[in-house]
């Protein structure tokens, strides 16, 4: 079933807005009401170090060109729509934290794993989605 491209945008940015407020309101209560141990990640994924002017530069072009992808190559999979505004959300989210204070907040620590934050997990979620209905999303 495909949908319009006003549900299609409705979806898209609704999800997007969704993710980068629970994310932005998870930081602050994990950092300032409940005063959680929080680390602050200056690299890329898994703490894998990057210049953050270089980060500030590049998400928002990557994050531009995922979603476009989407939009034009997903035949209005819902999907593909529902999964862009979980990364576009968790990418805007993360960003939103390297312009605010140089670095992206993580509190979410599990033994034997990185610590994360919702915007990671937004992120890991829609490129699961993705992979996983591969062959539904893109025809």
């Amino acid at each position: 079933m495909t949908h319009s491209t006003t549900d299609r945008k409705i979806i898209l940015i609704s999800t997007t807005c969704a993710v980068v407020v629970f994310d932005q309101v998870s930081k602050w209560l994990a950092a300032d009401i409940f005063q959680l141990p929080i680390r602050l990640n200056r690299g890329i994924a898994w703490s894998i170090p990057i210049p953050n002017a270089l980060m500030t530069f590049l998400v928002p072009i990557l994050l531009v060109a995922i979603v476009y992808y989407l939009q034009k190559k997903a035949a209005g999979s819902i999907f593909a729509v529902a999964s862009g505004g979980l990364i576009l959300g968790g990418g805007l989210g993360n960003l939103i934290d390297r312009i605010r204070i140089g670095a992206v907040i993580d509190f979410i620590a599990i033994p034997y794993f990185p610590t994360f934050n919702l915007a990671d997990t937004a992120i890991t979620i829609g490129a699961f989605v993705l992979i996983i209905f591969y062959g539904k999303i893109f025809p």
